[in-house]
């Protein structure tokens, strides 16, 4: 299945990933009742995405996530994303984050028995597990999963 990615028409230019995932800025749009319906603001959409000095091109407010190279965002954005090759996005376009959750819990994951503030806490969580799983090309860049705690 591919899917076709959304102009974007905003955004923002994120330099660095310093990231301790202590103060939850990113999560500031999410609900605390994340079990209540799919990410919002949704998860493609064609404002407010972020640029990065790696290349990638990140959805929203989702740091650590690449929909592919923003110095390609033409093609990009005419060919679409085959979700084939990218589970996580799959899950989460598809499946939210229900299906995110399934598939790391069958791939192993111990989900935090201390809870999770938001939604994408959990995300988060869940990506940085994959992570260390196997080489999610959607799971970039290597910089902000290395500076999480």
């Amino acid at each position: 299945m591919t899917i076709k990615i959304p102009a974007p028409f905003s955004g923002g230019l994120l330099l660095s990933y310093k990231c301790t995932a202590q103060c939850r800025h990113c999560m500031y749009a999410c609900g605390p009742r994340w079990k209540a319906g799919p990410c919002s603001p949704p998860f493609l959409r064609n404002w407010h995405n972020h640029l990065d000095n790696y290349g990638n091109f990140i959805p929203g407010y989702c740091g650590g996530i690449t929909l592919g190279d923003w110095r390609e965002l033409d093609d990009l954005l005419k060919t679409g994303i085959n979700l084939k090759e990218y589970p996580v996005l799959k899950y989460l376009i598809s499946d939210d984050m229900h299906g995110l959750l399934q598939f790391a819990l069958d791939s192993g994951y111990d989900e935090n028995k201390d809870g999770y503030y938001l939604k994408c806490h959990l995300c988060v969580d869940i990506r940085k597990y994959l992570k260390t799983k196997d080489d999610f090309r959607e799971l970039k860049p290597d910089a902000f999963y290395a500076n999480l705690d």
